[in-house]
């Protein structure tokens, strides 16, 4: 068995991270922006001013801050319940990763190397919902 390389093992980090930050989600937690740690949500004592809320990130705003979203569509499409899945750009420019509901994998490339993780079938259903949203917007 020949040794992973350096880039497929960042490759692989970043594709099982992004899996286990999306399984978080599912299990309530949110980002935390200031410790870079998913947490459990608890509103703060407010007395300094500042907006505590504004550095937390849910599954919504994790998605918003990607650099692409395809909508996989069955044809004739009528409306937005035609989404069959969704190809979402996370990580462009080495390594690309992206999460594929239709295929349900976070996948990722970089130059001849490629690496992909099974995403459940329930996360996929929970992204999709959220892109269906936006297609109706």
């Amino acid at each position: 068995m020949t040794e992973m390389s350096d880039t497929m093992k960042q490759m692989k980090d970043i594709c099982d991270g992004i899996c286990d930050k999306l399984e978080a989600f599912h299990e309530g937690l949110v980002y935390d922006t200031e410790t870079g740690e998913m947490a459990k949500f608890s509103p703060r004592d407010d007395s300094d001013g500042d907006d505590d809320e504004d550095r937390y990130e849910g599954l919504y705003e994790y998605l918003m801050d990607n650099l692409g979203i395809k909508a996989v569509m069955d044809l004739p499409v009528t409306d937005s319940d035609n989404l069959v899945g969704c190809i979402i750009t996370m990580v462009w420019g080495g390594p690309n990763i992206y999460i594929d509901t239709y295929t349900m994998r976070v996948e990722g490339y970089w130059g001849t190397e490629h690496y992909e993780t099974y995403l459940p079938r329930y996360i996929c259903d929970e992204i999709d919902d959220i892109v269906r949203d936006l297609l109706t917007c």
